[in-house]
């Protein structure tokens, strides 16, 4: 049974949100999909979420976002898929590469499960 916790998957392209929904639920949390700004944005105003996960635009867009996301939920954290680590604690975003295991361990941080990845 998935945690409580929810996390707002956003990607622009169809086929990764859900790849990346379906590790959400490998880690044990409840996840809902979009594939338009508008489209978080307006559920980020419409319901709460624990986390978003973001992976990477071709553009400024996703910083954009991320900057967005903090005005109507600066206390929603923000996980996005990238090639390097990094934490930036003003923001309360941290980044993870791609590997399946290193997104539901970053997930499971940030959510607070430690429970082991299930992808090795």
């Amino acid at each position: 049974m998935p945690n409580s916790k929810r996390v707002l998957v956003f990607s622009s392209d169809p086929i990764l949100a859900k790849t990346r929904a379906g590790l959400v639920q490998a880690a044990g949390f409840r996840s809902e999909v979009v594939t338009s700004r508008d489209s978080a944005l307006r559920l980020l105003q419409a319901e709460r979420f624990d986390l978003v996960l973001l992976g990477r635009e071709p553009t400024n867009l996703d910083h954009e976002l991320e900057q967005k996301i903090r005005e109507i939920r600066p206390e929603t954290m923000t996980l996005k898929i990238q090639p390097t680590y990094s934490r930036d604690e003003e923001s309360a975003s941290r980044n993870t590469d791609p590997n399946p295991s290193r997104v539901v361990s970053a997930l499971r941080e940030l959510l607070g499960d430690h429970s082991p990845a299930p992808f090795h």
